[in-house]
């Protein structure tokens, strides 16, 4: 039987598969050696957590450095969310309990965000607890946008 060798690509790891009868020479092992050391040498490290934006504007609600400029924040809630000076939004207001229509765009733009760059922070003070609840999935529960990023 012969036997097969495929190099798949899979985002920046390089995968051997072998199909068939493997006989392997020594030009093959070299061969399979330089590839995985190419794998190796090309995979990327690990990315630090995501970073709050310095340019956001004080409060539980803000863009982290993942943003990717694509403005769909600031088209579902302008008056909540800008392009800053570093070439990506930011949070220039905070939306408050009392302005309900700021609080549904502003959820609607957490939910909007394709990289989940739109973060609310986790440890809250008593007094911006009632928004972190504004701000959830489920006003009455503790399921909290964004999503989990995967």
């Amino acid at each position: 039987m012969k036997s097969s060798l495929f190099v798949l690509r899979s985002g920046a790891a390089l995968h051997l598969v072998l199909l068939g009868a493997v006989t392997l020479s020594a030009a093959s092992f070299s061969f399979i050696s330089r590839i995985r050391t190419l794998s190796s040498a090309h995979s990327q490290p690990l990315r630090a957590a995501p970073q709050r934006l310095d340019e956001n504007v004080q409060g539980i609600l803000y863009v982290n450095d993942r943003c990717i400029n694509c403005a769909a924040c600031s088209n579902f809630a302008p008056n909540v969310f800008e392009r800053g000076s570093k070439l990506k939004h930011i949070v220039y207001k905070q939306p408050t309990v009392q302005n309900k229509n700021e609080l549904e765009e502003a959820r609607a733009a957490l939910a909007a965000c394709p990289v989940a760059a739109i973060r609310v922070e986790s440890k809250v003070t008593d007094s911006d607890a009632e928004l972190k609840r504004a701000l959830s999935i489920q006003p009455n529960g503790d399921a909290l946008f964004p999503r989990q990023i995967i």
